[in-house]
This record gives C-alpha cells, sequence and structure tokens, in this order.
C-alpha cells in the first residue's frame, strides 16, 4: 500500500463530486476542480468550460466520475484535453455485488489499481 501512496502521491484530478475527497487526501492525490458547480448540481456547460480553461495548461491524469454519475460531461472534459492527455476514470462509489469490489477490502485495492493505471511521469 505504501508504494501505492507514493506513486499516487501528487497525481492531480478532476471529480464530478467529492465522492472520493477521503480517498484522496490519504492516497495524496490532488483534486485540482470539481466539474459540479454545487454538490449534486450537474455541471452546466459554462461550468464545464471554466474547469476546462483552468486546467488546460497542467491537464490531470484522470477525469473521474461515480458509475451512477452521467458519463457524458466527463467524457467531454476528456476530449477537450486532448487524446492520450487525460484518463476517464469511471469508478464504483461503493462495495458491489460481485467482483473485486464485493468487499470492502477488495473495493479498495480495485480503486486503487484503477488509479495506479493512470498514472505517468509528467
Amino acid at each position: 500500500m505504501a508504494a501505492a501512496r507514493r506513486a499516487l502521491k501528487g497525481q492531480r484530478v478532476v471529480c464530478q463530486h467529492a465522492t472520493f475527497a477521503y480517498l484522496w487526501q490519504w492516497l495524496g492525490i490532488q483534486q485540482v476542480a470539481d466539474m459540479e458547480p454545487k454538490p449534486g448540481v450537474p455541471p452546466t456547460p459554462s461550468h464545464l468550460q471554466a474547469v476546462l480553461t483552468r486546467v488546460q495548461a497542467a491537464p490531470p491524469v484522470a477525469v473521474v466520475h461515480t458509475l451512477y454519475q452521467d458519463q457524458q460531461p466527463a467524457q467531454w472534459l476528456v476530449r477537450q484535453l486532448g487524446e492520450g492527455k487525460t484518463t476517464l476514470l469511471a469508478l464504483p462509489s461503493t462495495v458491489t455485488d460481485d467482483g473485486a469490489s464485493a468487499t470492502l477490502d477488495g473495493w479498495m485495492d480495485s480503486l486503487i489499481a484503477a488509479l495506479l493505471k493512470t498514472t505517468n511521469p509528467r
């Protein structure tokens, strides 16, 4: 776990919601923007444009949304940032019924594994 924390520390992400705020803090990941203008309010075109402007100079490694959220705003942002610069990452927001995320430990491991796949030296 310590190696994963070292690898992820300082990485930048944009999220649709603060769902993973505690995980980001624990891993040392910087959430540089939130696609929601207010908690629970879907992003508007003008807000998404403001987020794009804010992160364009230093694109995040990932744009994160949960599986239950509309992925279109996140997809738009990733496309605008340019092919290969930023990963679109859909993560389960809680333990799921099956697979690796069926237990709390498995869910955390799957979140960290998905995040590690996005890292690259910048």
